[in-house]
């Protein structure tokens, strides 16, 4: 039995470090870390309006933390509250809430509290995913990304990559039950830099787990904010300071600094980058809620006829449309910008 036990730890052990890759970076940047500093070029490509946030209780939560910020102002407001542009205290509760008091003494329930008490930054130590007790509802990605947790082999601050995804689902269903979320973790040897860059080009942040020491076990979670593609380099903020820092795209590997092991890309139903001929249904110049007024009549049986009815171009008018105007309408966000 003991025989049988052992080798399931194995697999099991085996199955998450072949797929499960894991941070393990500090608030600070490591000393002779590449800054990756560049000056900027007309082959730079930038989403603009990302907002750079500091490390925060994790690296994890705060890369991913950026990109909920950046979809906060472009379509989808009560992600945070508030101004999502600097790092408020709200920003940090929905990072990893700590109730503004970093103290493991506090009797308020909180992540911070729950999972990074105590802070085990040499030895892992036993939280209370494993010791049990009264804990907060998850309410912040730290929470929805298991950070910290003992019961995953978490030390403070740290996360798994297979979680990130899952992480930025709920917490946008947390807020926006009936959104049409959709991310995905994808192993850098699936994504190619033709996806990256289309990601990039639609306005789409992500989140990459590398490796800042180039010996090809990862440590660090970037949010990817753009990229040069005659250089064939991706842009980030790395969470130690607000600048943009460049790095080659590459697999991680033996000698290769941030390389990159995985990648999470994550989208909201927005208006850039789709062609909806026929948005104009009441033919005043312009797409806006009277389009959708007319729109939904059709679908429903009060009018007879609506010009332009097939808004997604599927070859029928049918409430697929209204979804699709419905997007159009009520969600923007703005083009990439190619840096001078």
């Amino acid at each position: 039995m003991r025989q049988m036990k052992a080798a399931a730890m194995v697999i099991c052990f085996l199955a998450t470090s072949a797929w499960g890759q894991q941070s393990t970076s500090g608030p600070k940047r490591p000393e002779g870390a590449d800054l990756g500093l560049r000056d900027t070029s007309p082959s730079q490509v930038l989403i603009k309006d990302v907002p750079a946030y500091l490390w925060r209780h994790g690296c994890g939560p705060t890369g991913a933390g950026m990109v909920i910020g950046y979809w906060d102002s472009h379509g989808y407001p009560d992600l945070i509250p508030g101004d999502a542009a600097t790092q408020t205290a709200a920003v940090d509760a929905m990072i990893a809430d700590d109730g503004g008091v970093e103290d493991c003494d506090n009797p308020v329930l909180n992540h911070y509290t729950d999972y990074a008490c105590p802070i085990d930054h040499v030895k892992l130590l036993a939280d209370k995913s494993e010791l049990g007790g009264e804990v907060h509802r998850d309410n912040c990605l730290a929470d929805f990304m298991l950070t910290s947790r003992s019961s995953e082999g978490n030390r403070y601050g740290w996360s798994w990559f297979i979680h990130v995804a899952p992480a930025l689902i709920d917490y946008v269903k947390m807020v926006y039950p009936g959104a049409r979320v959709q991310s995905e973790n994808i192993r850098f040897a699936d994504f190619s830099w033709e996806r990256y860059k289309e990601e990039i080009d639609n306005n789409r942040p992500m989140v990459l787990l590398v490796d800042e020491y180039a010996h090809m076990v990862t440590d660090h979670f970037v949010t990817a904010i753009g990229y040069d593609d005659e250089k064939m380099e991706y842009a980030v903020y790395d969470q130690w300071d607000t600048k943009i820092h460049w790095y080659k795209w590459q697999e991680n590997a033996q000698g290769v600094l941030y390389g990159v092991y995985g990648i999470t890309t994550f989208s909201l139903p927005t208006k850039g980058g789709r062609n909806r001929g026929g948005g104009d249904l009441d033919g005043n110049g312009q797409v806006d809620t009277g389009d959708l007024t007319l729109l939904v009549e059709y679908q429903f049986g009060n009018r007879a006829e609506t010009p332009g009815g097939d808004v997604n171009g599927d070859g029928i008018v049918d409430v697929n449309d209204v979804v699709y105007l419905v997007d159009y309408l009520f969600y923007s966000g703005p083009a990439p910008v190619t840096t001078e």
